[in-house]
Formats: structure tokens, sequence, C-alpha cells
């Protein structure tokens, strides 16, 4: 690797670890054509082994995350276009990840699977259609199994990523017409992560604060308010807005 593009890619690196969305956005510009552009790229992607070797250069795995974070916020495409999208990136993504250990693409399994809830959201509130969460759902699922199946060292392995896929999964499964625990099953697996230091407190948080709600649902009141009460006390006391919605 040249060393513009070493310096780039470390910068990129040093950027998303440290959340930095100033650096992140200096260094991917990002138009409503380019992202156009970039969505279908994404979706006409039919050749595994072509996107495995794509999302696994660092330079584009970066991107593909910072992508994820914009567009997720942003509606250049329907709600309904856009969440089949990203239920095909996903599922490109899961065979990437089994196929391959690099570290690169778990930094971008959590983007894709915050990114797929928030826009499965959207396309239910266009189209009333609860089928776009059990979609979710199942890529979620997928995702999830691959991570907990990394039998690899804790600190390089893809079950970092496990936690906060299964918070979504929890997240997501409360709104599919099936039983509360049709998905949830593999979620709780994640329980025994918690205590891992190589998984990120806001995870953990989010994890615990769906679990006590998916508690909730199958009326286990007294585990729903362990977690719960272990969720308010780990969100950052300057986290005012997560606070309220976890004593709600």
């Amino acid at each position: 690797m040249n060393p513009v593009l070493q310096a780039f890619v470390t910068s990129a690196n040093h950027a998303f670890t440290h959340e930095d969305g100033a650096t992140l956005g200096k260094l991917f510009v990002f138009t409503p054509s380019t992202v156009s552009e970039l969505s279908r790229r994404i979706s006409a992607s039919d050749d595994f082994d072509q996107y495995t070797s794509y999302i696994t250069d660092p330079v584009h795995a970066q991107t593909t995350h910072v992508y994820l974070t914009y567009v997720r916020d942003s509606q250049f495409v329907s709600a309904e276009t856009g969440h089949g999208q990203l239920c095909r990136l996903a599922e490109l993504l899961t065979v990437a990840l089994t196929a391959a250990n690099n570290g690169w693409l778990v930094q971008v399994v959590r983007a894709v699977a915050l990114a797929l809830c928030v826009q499965a959201q959207w396309a239910f509130a266009s189209t009333g259609d609860a089928a776009v969460y059990t979609q979710t759902a199942t890529r979620l699922l997928q995702l999830l199994i691959v991570a907990l199946g990394d039998t690899g060292p804790e600190n390089t392995s893809k079950k970092r990523v496990a936690v906060a896929v299964a918070g979504l999964l929890l997240r997501v499964s409360l709104r599919t017409s099936a039983a509360p625990g049709a998905y949830a099953g593999k979620a709780l697996e994640a329980r025994s992560l918690l205590d891992s230091s190589s998984v990120a407190r806001r995870d953990k948080v989010s994890f615990m604060y769906w679990l006590g709600r998916y508690y909730l649902v199958c009326y286990n009141i007294d585990a729903a308010r362990i977690q719960l009460d272990r969720a308010f006390s780990m969100c950052p006391a300057w986290h005012y807005h997560n606070k309220r919605i976890i004593l709600r």
C-alpha cells in the first residue's frame, strides 16, 4: 500500500474508532448522486466472490460504513427501495463474514444492522406492511449466528459485534407477527458476552434495554426490572434522552 493510501486508511480507522464525525466527513464526501450510485452498485452486486473482495478491502469497507451511516439519516431513495437494498447488503455481508476473518468486516456489521432497522421503520411507516420487520429479523438472525459462531480470540472475534446485533434483533422481533421467542432465542445467547471488555458500552446498554422490553412482553416482570435497572445504571449520566427512554 502506498504511503498516501496508508495515511488515508489510518485516519479513517482512527476517526471511526473515536466516532469523529468531522474527520469522517472530510475523508468521505457524499452527494445525492454519489449515494445513488453506491446504492445501485450495492444492490446490483450478485457475485459473492467479487463482493467479498470489495468489502474486505479496508478503504472500501470504511466507505461502506460511512455510506450506511449517511444514508440512514437521509432519504434519497424510497423507504421500500432502501430497505430492499439493505436486506441485499446484509445477505451479501453474511456470506463475506462467514468466509473471512477480517476486522474491517466487524466494523461494518453494526452499521449494516442499525441502518437496516431504521430503514425497516421507515418502510413500515410508508407501507404499513409488517413483513419488512420479518425480513429484517431474518437478516439480523443470519448475521448473529455467524458472529456468535466465531471461536477466535476475544479481542479480534466477530463476537465483539454480537451484542449489538442481538439487541437490534430483540428490538425488531417485538414488531414481527411471530411469537416473542421466535427470533429472540438466539439473541438471548449474547447475554454471556455482557461482561466482556471487548464489547462497547453502548451496545451493552442497548441490549439490556431491549432484553428488558422483551421480558415485559413475556410477562417476566422481575427479569425485566433487573435488565432495565442495569441499562439505566450503565447509561452515561449525560445521556438524558436515553435515560428517559429507559424509564418509560
